[in-house]
């Protein structure tokens, strides 16, 4: 998880953290199995059973996680663990267009299939501003497009670099630039190459930060349309395109180069307004794994209909009818 070493367990529960290797062990929403939470009346609510299946009415740990604590504290959860796997191998690869990026992970799922743990995506700018701020990327080549993929080894296969390797067919892959790594210390390089993106995107003057949700298959065309017509609002902008492909997680973030300091607001609520336009357009969710809060909250009324909003509102009346638990949020 990128935010490791801050983030706490509490917290991932009431936000239904994601990140990295959702595509291998879901969101914290598929791995608790049990909550203890205090409700606004001080009535404490504890099923900490760790079964799988437990079919016995309302599953209140459920209607919990993901409400970003507007319902009740989380004090306590059983969550699911799993084996460390024996050893990882991850592998860098640049493309010349989004499209071959679709189809590389189309195939490596395929061929590999639970083996993979992680599968991240990032865009030429992406690259550009993390060698402007951050850190060079070595032994990489100059592309439009770049695949990070992590393979685990859970099992007992032996040379498990050789397995992966041979697993690769180059001839039906278009690209001539894919680097497997070696070693323990090759993985934390590569991977510290994906997580220093956004540490150096905090090193610009002016981003708009997006993390939405697009279907695999509409994804693509989001990319092309949302990017032209931001570059048609704003000539001097940069998209900073990155992400969890393998959970359909887009980190879309929009790099303003010129600009004054009183139009940043209309700059702000013009460019959210293209993103999240296209983000209903093709069928996604305008926050993927950051939740709604306060920022989110008026764009959440419009994205969702009037009745998913009553509903909610006659939940949170429920549980908190006096309105004193994160107020000001999500609705």
């Amino acid at each position: 998880m990128g935010s490791r070493g801050d983030c706490q367990i509490g917290g991932n529960i009431s936000t239904n953290a994601g990140g990295v290797n959702v595509i291998k062990y879901g969101t914290i929403r598929q791995n608790v199995l049990g909550i203890e939470a205090v409700f606004p009346d001080g009535t404490i609510f504890s099923s900490l059973k760790n079964v799988k299946k437990n079919n016995t009415g309302l599953d209140m740990k459920q209607l919990l996680i993901g409400t970003e604590g507007i319902l009740g504290i989380i004090t306590a959860a059983t969550i699911k663990t799993y084996p460390l796997p024996k050893e990882k191998v991850v592998m860098w690869a640049s493309f010349k267009s989004f499209k071959d990026v679709l189809n590389f992970y189309i195939y490596v799922t395929k061929i590999f299939n639970d083996s993979i743990t992680s599968f991240e995506f990032m865009n030429k700018e992406s690259i550009e501003i993390l060698e402007k701020n951050e850190v060079k990327v070595k032994n990489l080549k100059k592309n439009e497009c770049y695949c990070l993929v992590e393979f685990s080894n859970f099992q007992t296969i032996k040379n498990f670099n050789d397995f992966v390797c041979s697993k690769i067919n180059h001839n039906i892959l278009n690209t001539d630039d894919v680097i497997i790594s070696k070693s323990e210390q090759e993985n934390k390089t590569f991977w510290n190459y994906r997580e220093s993106i956004p540490l150096a995107e905090k090193k610009e003057n002016f981003i708009i930060p997006h993390d939405i949700s697009i279907p695999l298959k509409n994804i693509e065309d989001f990319i092309s349309s949302t990017t032209k017509s931001i570059k048609k609002y704003k000539k001097h902008s940069s998209i900073i395109n990155f992400g969890h492909l393998g959970d359909n997680n887009l980190h879309f973030n929009v790099l303003i180069n010129k600009h004054s300091e009183n139009q940043k607001k209309k700059i702000i609520k013009s460019i959210n307004r293209i993103i999240f336009d296209n983000v209903k357009k093709f069928e996604g969710a305008i926050s993927a794994e950051h939740g709604i809060g306060q920022l989110r909250k008026k764009e959440l009324k419009i994205h969702k209909t009037n009745s998913e909003i009553n509903i909610m509102k006659k939940i949170k009346r429920v549980f908190d009818p006096n309105n004193i638990l994160n107020q000001g949020k999500v609705i």
